[in-house]
């Protein structure tokens, strides 16, 4: 049995979940690390007001049923990959709770999105939400569908990068991932110029964009010292993009194996609720979305 901490991924008995599950089935195979799948139970509260409880499921009959979707997804996965080892865990409560209890222990929490109508792409599902805001390790968000035509990044894993800290940390697991996938690796960089200085005056194009590649291109370079030694296997290519950067990260999401991202805090995935530029980054990536927090990165 292996000592590596586990990937986690949540299962509910949907093809969607399952699809999440399938591609933390993937990343466990490839890290060498046993896969935890979680499920959850708990007793639903009627919606009835005074006046004496309706008869229902029981708790053992509802913990049961419970387990059989467990159950299900973990032998449908182990024979999918028979060299891993495949794990179930049931728990009491939410899966929000649950998934979190599982992240304490975790190598990276993997959880499902699937198209959400406008009213609920707000809060992009609460269970998701909580995880990419709580979660003490990385959070992969698998979402259900793929690119029709893929773009200009299939197949490599694209890290956003802006020369800090967290920034660091996110590029490092993105060479450990472009590694351990075989894949080439892009480092994009996106600037918003802004049209006025602080004063109220317009700053003249040409210099801004003389002087930002200059800033943005050390940046870059000083993101990636030493990991082009550590990962000599790495193809890398550095782009550097103007424009939105929710809108460039999705774009450049279209038949990417994974676009890997740094959280910030305020404004950002550790909102308590997500930030514009994350959230739409969620809901219209077209591959795999891993989420790095400040201190869930390597050690």
């Amino acid at each position: 049995m292996s000592n590596r901490p586990a990937v986690a991924v949540g299962v509910d008995g949907s093809e969607q979940a399952f699809t999440a599950a399938a591609w933390a089935l993937d990343v466990a195979a490839r890290r060498h690390a046993p896969l935890e799948v979680i499920h959850s139970w708990s007793i639903p509260l009627p919606p009835v007001g005074l006046g004496p409880a309706p008869v229902g499921l029981s708790d053992d009959r509802i913990r049961d049923a419970a387990q059989a979707v467990l159950d299900d997804a973990v032998t449908r996965l182990q024979a999918r990959a028979p060299d891993v080892s495949v794990n179930g865990s049931l728990y009491p409560g939410t899966p929000a709770a649950a998934l979190l209890d599982a992240a304490e222990h975790a190598t990276l929490v993997v959880v499902g999105s699937s198209g959400l109508d406008r009213v609920t792409e707000f809060i992009l599902g609460s269970v998701t939400q909580q995880i990419v805001t709580h979660a003490p390790c990385p959070v992969a968000v698998v979402p259900s569908h793929q690119a029709d035509e893929p773009g200009l990044e299939a197949g490599r894993v694209v890290v956003g990068i802006d020369g800090s800290e967290l920034s660091v940390d996110a590029t490092h697991l993105a060479f450990e991932e472009a590694s351990l996938r075989r894949a080439g690796l892009t480092l994009l960089h996106v600037w918003n110029a802004p049209s006025y200085d602080t004063a109220g005056v317009v700053m003249p194009d040409v210099l801004l964009l003389e002087e930002v590649h200059s800033d943005e291109l050390r940046a870059m370079a000083e993101t990636v010292v030493g990991l082009g030694e550590k990962y000599p296997d790495v193809q890398v290519e550095q782009r550097l993009r103007r424009g939105r950067p929710a809108k460039v990260l999705a774009d450049a999401s279209r038949g990417a194996a994974l676009v890997v991202v740094g959280s910030r805090g305020h404004g950002g995935f550790a909102s308590m609720l997500l930030g514009s530029t994350s959230r739409s980054l969620l809901h219209h990536a077209q591959c795999p979305v891993l989420v790095v927090r400040p201190g869930t990165g390597p050690s």
